[in-house]
This record gives structure tokens, sequence and C-alpha cells, in this order.
């Protein structure tokens, strides 16, 4: 399940979600996750000239979180905005 918006177009996209991974061994019992990340486009760049239509580039951060054993995972992501 999850859930995506955009409160400012064209330049702030945050979503969150969360979803059950099954065990993969037996007894061990399945682990909840809950995430949530964003992505902030912060330029316009043709690279010198060199591209017919500026790129838009962002800086987007996720984080992962499993219970009830605990787990965390964050990522850092550099890129372009489609």
């Amino acid at each position: 399940v999850g859930l995506e918006a955009e409160p400012i177009r064209d330049r702030l996209a945050v979503r969150t979600g969360s979803y059950l991974e099954p065990s993969r061994f037996e007894g061990v019992d399945p682990r909840v996750h809950v995430t949530a990340g964003f992505d902030l486009r912060f330029l316009r760049w043709d690279f010198f000239g060199l591209l017919n239509e500026a790129v838009a580039l962002h800086a987007g951060l996720v984080a992962d979180f499993g219970f009830p054993n605990y787990y965390q995972y964050f990522a850092l992501s550099l890129g372009t905005w489609h």
C-alpha cells in the first residue's frame, strides 16, 4: 500500500507506504515495513549548451523501517526529474 503526492508542483514529490515481507526461514514471523521518501527538483541545466533542452536535476532521500525485529535503511539519490 502506498501514497504519493506532489505538494509543490514540478518541484517536490513525497511518498509513503507499507508492505509485508514474508520470512525466508521456517518459524520466523513476517516483517512489516514502513517506507517514506521525497524527491526535490533543484536545478534545470543544459550542460553548457550541449543539450537542446535543459534537464531537471533532483535529489532524493528514502527511508525503510522494519518491525518487529528492528531494521532500518536510508538512501540518498541524485538524478533527473521526469
